[in-house]
């Protein structure tokens, strides 16, 4: 078993430095070399799908939206994350495995360049969502992404190449992406990256797939850095290792080519219980009754919060699956903190959320962040977010599926000009909500929602904001 920790955890712990960000770029451009042996597109490529392994080797995870070549002879599905798209994918043309070498660009663009991929204001200075809407806009519309500032000319211009607008333009393989790259950490001295026996990778074979993560052989993936910052890859994953490299892939390409759109899916770690009895009802009549009765339930619980008013000094996580928090009472209980949901099937009701400090919110921004999986319940619950953030401030961010239904959803009295209501890149049912943002009421990321039911969220919920729906397309 192997210890691995997301990048973006790393990160959070440390700064990083032109030879990591090399060191970076040559092990996923060999993952993305032993793909392109297997055919295989990985669509995804991000900092979240990037792991370090305990002795310094970054490893390319997560092929639930991964294709074969194969089913590339017409338009493709609009998958992966805008962040980090190559603009034939955004656009719906025909696409090949150069995406995923202009998304390990942009990927390495954003780490040399202060945490800001092309078009965003230099750090510190603020990101709205406007801003970053029209980043995205110059980047797919063909504009010349500028050199990365302050750094060498011959590297910024190496990962310029990677994320040109014309796939004609770019490396044409990852291999010479990683060429390119190892000549530039040569130059600088920088060897122990490199290993002098193993340079190239000749086809069909299995050096250095270590940088693979599939599903072969499970590896734990934990933060091994202290941090206030929780990892979103609490899960238990799956390594190609050396000896069993054509297997692993063979697998992936076997669950790719069994449907359109089949995922390899992580599977999520087990969950360690407080010892109270299963399904029993509790009750929490002040602000540390409440945060340890939650820490210490188990699945099946209902947390009945008394009326009154609850202080926290930071979001409450919920780690535990099938859990309700309900405020008892025809008086809903205010609390000033946020929620992190981590468990499955979390139903939070009867609630009041009154943020104004960024430390009670998740992350600094997030009101309700939903992680864990399975289907979240918001009902009756009020969100209203009045603190200020250099970040875009979420009413609710949901990256599950979530049904959210009588809720009042307020992030208009933030403090920054590009909050979101409700921001969701999976499914979600809305419902007879009264939903308030000074900029966007509702961001939807994903790409699998029809006209028809953007109708219905308007027709069923009253929305108040300049722009009230954008999914992918403004309503």
């Amino acid at each position: 078993m192997e210890l691995l920790t997301p990048l973006l955890d790393y990160l959070n712990n440390n700064s990083i430095s032109e030879r990591e960000v090399l060191k970076i770029g040559i092990d996923i451009c060999r993952a993305l070399e032993v793909c392109n042996q297997k055919k295989i597109i990985h669509r995804d490529v991000k900092p979240e799908n990037i792991f370090i392994s305990s002795t310094g080797d970054f490893k390319l995870g997560d092929f639930g939206i991964a294709r074969t070549l194969e089913k590339t002879s017409g338009g493709l599905s609009k998958k992966g994350t805008y962040s980090y798209m190559a603009p034939e994918v955004y656009l719906g043309g025909k696409y090949g495995s150069s995406v995923d070498v202009y998304s390990l660009g942009i990927v390495l663009y954003r780490l040399l360049n202060n945490n800001r991929t092309p078009f965003l204001p230099s750090y510190p200075d603020r990101i709205t969502y406007n801003i970053k809407e029209e980043a995205l806009v110059r980047r797919f519309s063909g504009e010349s992404i500028p050199s990365i500032p302050g750094i060498d000319p011959v590297l910024s211009d190496i990962v310029l190449k990677a994320c040109q607008y014309r796939q004609e333009d770019r490396y044409s393989t990852p291999r010479q992406f990683r060429r390119e790259l190892t000549e530039y950490a040569l130059s600088k001295s920088y060897n122990e990256l490199l290993d002098p026996d193993n340079l190239d990778i000749e086809e069909d074979s299995d050096n250095d797939a270590t940088v693979l993560i599939s599903q072969e052989k499970t590896v734990t993936v934990q933060n091994q850095y202290p941090s206030k910052r929780k990892s979103k890859k609490h899960v238990l994953l799956a390594i190609i290792v050396p000896l069993i490299c054509i297997l692993g892939i063979g697998f992936a390409m076997s669950q790719i080519n069994g449907t359109d759109d089949k995922t390899m899916d992580a599977t999520n770690a087990s969950k360690a219980v407080a010892e109270i009895p299963e399904g029993k009802d509790l009750v929490a009549g002040d602000a540390e009754a409440l945060l340890q009765t939650i820490r210490n339930a188990s699945s099946g619980d209902t947390i009945y919060v008394e009326g009154g008013q609850y202080s926290f000094d930071e979001p409450i996580e919920i780690n535990v699956d099938n859990v309700s928090v309900v405020g008892k009472g025809e008086t809903k209980p205010v609390l000033n903190c946020g929620f992190y949901i981590k468990g499955f099937d979390v139903t939070l009701e009867n609630l009041g959320l009154e943020v104004d400090s960024p430390s009670c919110a998740t992350e600094g921004s997030d009101i309700i962040r939903i992680e864990g999986g399975g289907v979240t319940n918001i009902k009756s619950v009020d969100v209203n977010a009045t603190f200020a953030s250099e970040k875009i401030i979420y009413g609710i961010l949901a990256y599950s599926d979530a049904n959210i239904s009588k809720s009042n959803i307020d992030v208009s009295n933030g403090g920054t000009n590009g909050n979101v209501a409700l921001g969701a890149n999976s499914r979600i049912n809305l419902k007879g909500n009264i939903i308030k943002s000074n900029d966007l009421a509702v961001w939807y990321l994903g790409d699998d929602l029809s006209d028809a039911e953007v109708e219905k969220w308007i027709k069923n919920n009253e929305i108040f904001a300049p722009t009230r729906i954008e999914a992918p397309r403004t309503f």
